[in-house]
């Protein structure tokens, strides 16, 4: 005997509204496996429900998750937006002042690397390369000089270790003092993407 399930359907877009944060958008994906809820902004709340979740269950779940939204929307708020404007002179300052940095703490710590790129990136503040050419973002200029060194030291260490691993931790803890605290601390920048 089989049996069929019944299929039910709420429209594409509906919406939650919740007591101090506002208006939840919900939406319904054939592809979702599960609920999950993405927040790019107090007036931006993205619930996304797998498709056959009945309405009434999404908006119960939702409303549950409440304090977490309040959590992530604080947090998201309390991050400084890093500005990807620049003037010529403010870029040629920029670059000399990160280039010779990347030099000296390389030096300090024996490290070599192959080139470096200077750019004004939108998502990351440095990378590694396989062939040991760093990349770091301009925007570093605009954020406190320990973090700065960080973000070079942690490069740094990726040309010897290509990855994140315990490995790696251990070795960027031999440069910089508690690098995952200090990471913590550069999660409050947020590079704006514009």
């Amino acid at each position: 005997m089989r049996l069929k399930l019944k299929k039910i359907f709420f429209p594409q877009e509906e919406s939650l509204e919740l007591n101090d944060i506002g208006l939840v958008s919900i939406c319904r994906s054939p592809k979702a496996q599960r609920l999950s809820i993405a927040i790019k902004a107090r007036d931006s709340i993205k619930a996304t429900v797998p498709r056959h979740m009945p309405l009434k269950e999404a908006k119960k779940w939702i409303s549950l998750k409440a304090a977490w939204i309040r959590k992530q929307i604080i947090k998201l708020e309390n991050t400084e937006r890093i500005e990807g404007f620049f003037t010529q002179t403010e870029k040629k300052e920029a670059k000399r002042i990160l280039v010779s940095r990347l030099g000296e703490l390389a030096a300090q710590h024996d490290f070599s690397y192959n080139k470096i790129f200077i750019r004004n990136q939108k998502t990351r503040w440095g990378s590694c390369s396989r062939r040991n050419n760093i990349n770091l973002n301009l925007k570093l200029i605009r954020i406190e000089p320990f973090l700065r060194d960080y973000v070079i030291l942690h490069e740094l260490v990726h040309t010897r270790i290509k990855n994140h691993s315990i490995i790696f931790w251990e070795e960027l803890a031999r440069h910089i003092k508690n690098p995952k605290n200090v990471d913590k601390q550069l999660k409050k920048y947020r590079l704006a993407l514009s």
